[in-house]
């Protein structure tokens, strides 16, 4: 199973992206302006995992470094999305009931929502 990962990584690095069965993937280095995308796999939603790959192609392509957490797989990025997202909501005065659309992208703490543009992500940075 090790090799298919290995491919599957290669050929998102190409351009082609398909379902990661991994829990989370970086792409470049980290840095202090980490994008972090938060997304649902294929297993879950293939709409939202169809724009999830489509944004990741799309920072690929603009040699944007990010990390990619398919939540639905990833307790751990799980945990952490809930955390930022009831600190969204605080900071708003906000409770109860709020829908999200994935994929959602993390720049610094800002929280961009409903599958973001590059130009809205790179605005963020």
């Amino acid at each position: 199973m090790n090799q298919y990962k290995w491919l599957l990584i290669a050929l998102g690095s190409a351009g082609v992206v398909g379902v990661y069965h991994g829990q989370s993937r970086s792409v470049g280095t980290a840095t202090t302006d980490a994008i972090t995308v938060y997304a649902i796999s294929r297993q879950s939603c293939t709409l939202e995992q169809q724009k999830a790959d489509q944004l990741v192609a799309e920072l690929e392509r603009a040699g944007v470094n990010y990390t990619l957490h398919y939540l639905d797989q990833d307790k751990k990025a799980e945990a952490e999305f809930s955390q930022k997202i009831i600190e969204f909501l605080q900071k708003r005065g906000t409770s109860g009931n709020f829908t999200v659309r994935f994929p959602v992208v993390a720049v610094r703490e800002t929280l961009l929502f409903n599958s973001p543009s590059l130009a809205q992500i790179q605005k963020h940075q």
